[in-house]
């Protein structure tokens, strides 16, 4: 069980020093949802992105902080802790620029078309 306190511990205290930007991912948040009626695709594909950013940022840490230890607790051998690390992180980058796409486009989108009369 001491192994799960000094991972949670290593984990906030990662993101501990992130908080500048966890608060400002949740502000976005906030400001989508808030602007949700005047520009809801926008809205949509911003809150998607920064929940994406914000769950693989805290996804990260925990990683970060609890594999290696628990890989080598288990006898994993290093050629193994590596390759699973190397896969783990591509998979990460990965879905980070899914999230930057998604951003892109509410940025950059098509806006939606005005109806005339309406």
């Amino acid at each position: 069980m001491s192994n799960f306190g000094g991972i949670l511990i290593s984990s906030l205290s990662v993101l501990l020093t992130s908080l500048p930007l966890l608060i400002t991912w949740i502000v976005g948040i906030i400001i989508a949802i808030v602007r949700w009626k005047k520009t809801p695709r926008r809205s949509l594909l911003a809150l998607i992105a920064l929940v994406i950013f914000m769950g693989m940022h805290i996804l990260s840490a925990v990683f970060n902080s609890s594999f290696f230890l628990i890989a080598s607790d288990n006898g994993m051998d290093y050629q193994a802790i590596s390759s699973v690390s190397v896969i783990v992180n591509i998979v990460f980058g990965l879905v980070d620029v899914a999230g930057w796409v998604l951003v892109l486009l509410a940025i950059f989108g098509k806006p939606k078309k005005a109806m005339i009369g309406g």
